[in-house]
């Protein structure tokens, strides 16, 4: 598919998308951006350890692929899903923690 078509598409689905649809639901409850494909993350990584350093690819419950590239599950997630939310995760066994406070004072310099 023509990477125009696929925008096509995707701009022609995020028009018929409102709050009101199910188009920006799962299962018909409102939820946080993607935090129904991080849980679905959590419940699977025994099953994805295998994969640690590949990519996943998770639409709601569904853990739809895995791939070896980050770009390879970008462009899987948007052939199939256009502007839909979808999920692109590195499996990790261990999670590298990453904090950003908005509470930032002024260095003193």
């Amino acid at each position: 598919m023509a990477v125009e078509q696929i925008w096509t598409e995707a701009i022609q689905l995020a028009l018929e998308c409102s709050p009101n649809t199910k188009c920006a639901r799962i299962k018909g409850e409102e939820t946080v951006a993607l935090e129904q494909e991080q849980k679905t993350y959590e419940q699977n990584l025994d099953r994805l350890k295998g994969q640690e350093g590949k990519f996943v690819l998770i639409r709601g419950d569904d853990v739809i692929g895995v791939y070896d590239t980050y770009q390879d599950a970008l462009k899987a997630g948007y052939e199939q899903f256009k502007l839909l939310p979808f999920l692109v995760k590195q499996v990790r066994v261990v999670e590298n923690i990453q904090f950003f406070s908005r509470d930032f004072t002024q260095c003193p310099t």
